[in-house]
């Protein structure tokens, strides 16, 4: 998307749909960190936005389960 031709590539601001800010941020987090924690709340939202992010193998690097 970023490296191609599409729009985003000379966006400023590049809108995300069907990913839960939370679990946006706890995967950014997790990609500076290696670090997320997996509790029964937010689980669902996270594995879903790595299956659309493209990142569940990441994912089981390290994991908490609070």
């Amino acid at each position: 998307m970023f490296t191609s031709e599409m729009s985003e590539c000379h966006s400023r601001t590049v809108t995300i749909y069907d990913v839960d800010e939370k679990a946006f941020v706890a995967l950014i987090e997790f990609a500076y960190t290696a670090r997320i924690t997996l509790t029964t709340d937010n689980v669902q939202t996270l594995l879903y936005a790595c299956s659309i992010l493209q990142v569940c193998a990441s994912l089981s690097l390290r994991t908490t389960l609070s």
